[in-house]
Parts: structure tokens; C-alpha cells; sequence
């Protein structure tokens, strides 16, 4: 299950003293038309400089960003019976999809990119 998405030079900056970027809206390339799932996701700041990830039709979750390991870490809360802790990587100007099961990192499938 992995989603690799690439960073444009021209997104936002993560905080003053960073040289990585990561926000922007990244699109899933392999998505066919009439998919019903998540087209895109988006990293941003609210208001309070917290990091945002929203992903299309599906969640919206505050993220916590390790900086040492280049990957924001969020919880989606579902209408599902349990929640879901997400982890996107950040590698070379690429961004990796990855979702916590079975005590397991699993990659999102299909390459995202801006």
C-alpha cells in the first residue's frame, strides 16, 4: 500500500529555518475517473502553525512533523470502529503514504504526484 508523491521546489516552507518543502495539494496519478476514494491530499498550516493534512473525500488530521526523520505523523478518526495512525515520509523530494496495521507500517499503493 504505498502512495509516492513528489514535491514541487515551488511549495510552501515547512518552518523559517527548514530547506525541505512539503506543503501543497499532491494528486493520485493512477486514479481511474469514476474512482470513489481519496484523489489528493493536501499539507498545509492552520492558523495556530500546526501542520494539516487532508485527504480527498475520506479525513482531515493535524499532523505532528519529526524533523529529524522528515515524516509527519496523524490520527484518522473515522466513521469506521477504530482510528488510524498515518505516517507520511518525506525522501529526496518525494513524499511516501504509509498507514499503521497489524503493528505494521503498510505503504499506500499508486505514485502521487504534484
Amino acid at each position: 500500500m504505498a502512495c509516492l508523491i513528489f514535491v514541487s521546489p515551488l511549495a510552501s516552507p515547512i518552518s523559517a529555518s527548514a530547506e525541505e518543502t512539503i506543503t501543497g495539494v499532491y494528486s493520485i496519478q493512477n486514479a481511474v475517473e469514476d474512482y470513489r476514494g481519496t484523489r489528493s491530499f493536501e499539507i498545509s498550516r492552520n492558523q495556530y502553525q500546526e501542520y494539516v493534512i487532508t485527504a480527498d473525500r475520506s479525513f482531515e488530521s493535524v499532523a505532528y512533523y519529526d524533523a529529524e526523520h522528515h515524516e509527519l505523523f496523524c490520527v484518522i478518526e473515522t466513521a469506521h470502529q477504530y482510528n488510524t495512525l498515518m505516517k507520511f515520509r518525506i525522501e529526496g523530494g518525494a513524499l511516501t503514504v504509509y498507514s499503521l496495521y497489524s503493528e505494521k507500517w503498510n505503504e499506500y499503493p499508486g505514485v502521487d504526484k504534484k
